[in-house]
């Protein structure tokens, strides 16, 4: 029962973890409901889909992405959420960017964009939440259209959906170049189910003159992966990421996995390891104010 409860997100929020006991002790609810995030914003989502379960029960999701996006995000940057689902990550990236940021949202799935764009007009009552362009599109190697394949474990994940051949929802793609041009990206936060080296061969640009200054990515392959060599070969210092009680961790990718087994491994790659660090090495949860 100790185990249970000695997490960050109940120990630094005490009143989660009243609603983690009351919520357990009532039905789920059988529609979407909205969920005040440690950020002060209200993000709907739906407890019987996976991602909307995790958040309704313990108010977070991603733990370690999500601390990382919250401290490498500074104030006046633009951020881009690549793989925004509901928009989760999206509203974390605007309190951090602030009223001077942007953040470029983009999230291909019809029914799931509905639900973004719904999610982002709810950021209205942060006063200093940055401006969200929600794009319906997905980022690739090319700017042309392409097919989204769901599979019955979509149903079940919030829009776990991704870009293949067959039958499917047909949509656009853009490059990242042609998106940010001349201008640069602060953080990147890509996630899109495979779909990760199309996305950089599309923002070849951006990354040969370092104009992304960090990105955090899952990579289910991790060293030696396609992404990695990517990063690898523009320059960029990559780490695990991971976390335990007294804040988030930094490793060696090449070393032993830093994340819980139930979670996606994720990483980070910067161009500057020594401000990262100094940044990263904190020992707080900072997110959680």
């Amino acid at each position: 029962m100790i185990g249970a409860i000695w997490k960050p997100w109940f120990v630094r929020r005490p009143g989660q973890l009243v609603r983690r006991v009351w919520r357990g002790l009532v039905v789920r609810p059988a529609g979407p409901v909205v969920v005040r995030l440690p950020w002060r914003v209200g993000l709907e989502v739906d407890p019987r889909e996976t991602i909307g379960r995790a958040i309704w029960t313990t108010g977070i999701y991603d733990l370690a992405v999500s601390e990382a996006l919250w401290r490498l995000t500074r104030p006046g940057d633009t951020v881009v959420d690549a793989g925004a689902n509901i928009g989760y990550m999206t509203g974390l990236l605007a309190v951090r960017a602030g009223t001077a940021g942007r953040v470029l949202a983009f999230e291909p799935h019809p029914a799931v964009c509905e639900r973004l764009r719904g999610n982002v007009a709810r950021l209205s009552v942060h006063p200093n939440a940055a401006p969200v362009e929600v794009r319906q599109t997905g980022l690739s190697r090319e700017a042309a259209t392409a097919t989204l394949l769901a599979g019955a474990a979509e149903a079940a994940n919030d829009g776990l959906a991704y870009i293949g051949s067959g039958d499917g929802i047909a949509i656009r793609t853009e490059r990242l170049d042609d998106v940010v041009g001349d201008g640069t990206v602060g953080v990147l936060k890509l996630d899109v189910e495979g779909h990760e080296p199309a996305v950089l061969a599309g923002a070849a640009r951006l990354l040969g003159r370092r104009g992304i200054r960090c990105v955090v990515f899952e990579d289910h392959t991790g060293p030696g992966s396609q992404v990695m060599r990517v990063f690898a070969a523009a320059g960029y210092r990559v780490y695990a990421l991971g976390w335990r009680m007294r804040g988030p961790v930094l490793a060696d990718p090449n070393g032993p996995p830093v994340c819980r087994p139930y979670e996606a491994p994720n990483y980070l790659a910067v161009t500057d390891p020594v401000d990262t660090e100094a940044v990263m090495r904190r020992p707080a949860w900072e997110l959680f104010g």
